[in-house]
């Protein structure tokens, strides 16, 4: 599963640019977006990377992100899609067996407004490649942004 995080705004960007940004969920700056690894989410992420950042998270992260912000209790969503653990529900979600539609209707949203990172961001106009906060980050580096929010 990835975590995506809009870092820049949308001035001077065109219309596509803003239209997929919409599709993900990321209309605003500081939002958190959870997306299944899917080719279709994968095309739509490389098309935004010089507006976002975004990686792949651990089932044992999206737990505790999800206990901690979700209004309802985490368990009873489980309990209605027939998940035992949060890593069989990532699992339904990257098959596309639980599509993020019906999670919205039983109370799991997938977009978190959140506030800007302790530090701040690195350079918000480089890949993070480029020791940058933009693209694609490896390993924990999208749960380390994404706990310092």
């Amino acid at each position: 599963m990835y975590a995506a995080v809009r870092v820049r705004g949308m001035v001077d960007k065109s219309y596509k640019l803003s239209r997929t940004m919409e599709e993900i969920g990321l209309g605003k700056k500081n939002r958190v977006v959870l997306l299944p690894e899917l080719e279709s989410i994968d095309g739509k992420l490389k098309k935004v990377k010089d507006i976002i950042t975004f990686g792949k998270v651990s089932p044992e992260f999206i737990e505790e992100f999800l206990t901690e912000k979700l209004e309802t209790p985490f368990e009873d969503v489980l309990e209605e899609l027939g998940a035992d653990s949060v890593e069989e529900l990532v699992e339904m979600i990257d098959e596309n067996e639980v599509s993020l539609s019906e999670l919205r209707e039983k109370g799991f949203s997938n977009v978190f407004d959140m506030n800007s990172p302790k530090k701040g961001y690195k350079n918000t106009k480089r890949q993070f490649k480029q020791s940058g906060s933009l693209g694609f980050r490896e390993g924990n580096e999208i749960e380390n942004l994404i706990k310092r929010m």
